[in-house]
């Protein structure tokens, strides 16, 4: 077929035309593009850039933001930090700072003499001094270094922590020195310590006499058998001495209890002791918390809580080895409704142990069983059981008895209220 070359040059000038459409749209759309950018460019670049800190400060990053970052400390393992706001409660408001817990990977026992933390994100920088020891068994230190993290709560940090340790009884004992940077975000304070349920509380600040008394209000005070001897501890304020023939018979009766919990700091000089008990001559039915093999099987030096009474010693034992000569927070907790069986088949739900706010447990005692509530004989005894014949040897201070459960951040909160240098 052949086309009139009148066809031709009309399908010449349709396409002409088209091109010259097309490329006067596109370049109106260009010409908007352009404006575009011009007119809200900026206002993107902005966005970005803000939105970029924002990320780094790990505003936008939920493990960032969530989770602590640490990173060094050569020979320490195990370790944790919680940077927290301040801690408010009644008629004390106090800045608990960054709280440091980490394990001995060294191999040898060290001592700890200072601990240097500086935070460029709140330009602080603050030291403590200690002479506490940290063995290689497993069993975390706990310092706190007030002071140097933000005030607000979900404030972001950055802080650099030098540690200074020797190693006492080494050819070569130092100092040494371990270092790193933990980053992440400030926590809130709770309030304490908590005073609901406290039915008695001895904090050994007397620092002379024959009497320690109960700060509770309740006035479960203590009359002390033996030689009464206090010590000046920097951290504790006065601590009480157990020469091994000292004990304290307070006021205080263990009745009809389905919740309880008794916390204490302890710092043994030997491998046993009884902490508290209200077992009488045998027959009472009393939650003991103790730190020897007497009585219930577990090895000298580790802790345990348990129901004592003839033929029963059933509770929970913290299987942590011997924690002799240094100090530790211990705490034991027992929840069991009325009428509930009390053996070692309902463990853990009813006996926990705590050593420096932290539940540990390596197995039970369960000779024999009990029925809740239980009931002391002879009032609450510190530092001795009659049934056993065993003294504690050692320190103790800020003993506390509650008549319910405690969380497990209410005493781990205990501890770092307590463990102020």
């Amino acid at each position: 077929m052949f086309m009139s070359k009148k066809s031709n040059a009309n399908k010449s000038s349709y396409i002409s035309k088209y091109t010259t459409k097309l490329t006067t749209l596109s370049s109106r759309h260009s010409q908007s593009a352009l404006e575009y950018m011009m007119t809200y460019g900026w206002a993107i670049l902005i966005i970005v850039i803000v939105a970029a800190g924002l990320y780094s400060l790990g505003i936008f990053s939920p493990t960032n933001s969530a989770s602590t970052s640490i990173t060094g400390f050569t020979g320490l393992e195990t370790l944790t930090a919680v940077c927290y706001s301040n801690l408010t409660g009644s008629g004390y408001s106090q800045n608990i700072g960054l709280v440091l817990t980490f394990g001995n990977g060294i191999g040898s026992t060290i001592n700890i003499t200072y601990i240097n933390v500086t935070n460029s994100g709140v330009s602080k920088s603050f030291s403590i001094k200690s002479n506490d020891i940290v063995s290689p068994n497993g069993n975390a230190g706990i310092f706190e270094v007030p002071n140097v993290c933000p005030q607000s709560t979900g404030s972001r940090y950055s802080a650099i922590v030098t540690i200074t340790y020797t190693e006492p009884g080494q050819t070569f004992s130092g100092p040494y020195y371990s270092s790193g940077t933990v980053s992440g975000t400030t926590l809130a304070g709770s309030g304490f310590p908590s005073t609901i349920g406290l039915v008695a509380f001895w904090p050994f600040q007397e620092g002379s006499g024959t009497i320690v008394h109960d700060l509770s209000g309740n006035g479960y005070n203590g009359n002390i058998l033996g030689t009464a001897t206090w010590t000046f501890n920097p951290r504790f304020g006065y601590v009480f001495d157990f020469n091994g023939g000292t004990d304290i018979n307070t006021t205080y009766a263990q009745t009809a209890v389905t919740q309880y919990t008794v916390f204490a700091w302890v710092n043994m000089s030997g491998s046993s002791g009884v902490i508290t008990q209200d077992r009488g001559s045998g027959t009472g039915h009393s939650l003991t918390l103790f730190t020897s093999s007497a009585g219930c099987g577990n090895a000298d030096g580790e802790s345990a809580f348990v129901d004592d009474s003839n033929g029963i010693c059933t509770g929970v034992l913290d299987g942590g080895g011997s924690l002799i000569k240094q100090w530790y927070s211990l705490a034991g907790v027992f929840n069991a409704p009325a009428g509930s069986t009390v053996n070692a088949n309902q463990f853990p739900q009813e006996f926990s142990v705590f050593v420096n706010g932290t539940p540990v447990s390596a197995g039970t005692s369960g000779a024999g069983s009990d029925t809740s509530p239980l009931t002391g004989l002879g009032g609450l005894v510190i530092g001795y059981s009659i049934a056993w014949n065993s003294f504690f040897v050692g320190q103790m201070t800020n003993i506390h008895i509650y008549n319910r459960t405690l969380t497990q951040n209410e005493i781990r909160e205990m501890t770092l209220y307590n463990t102020l240098i």
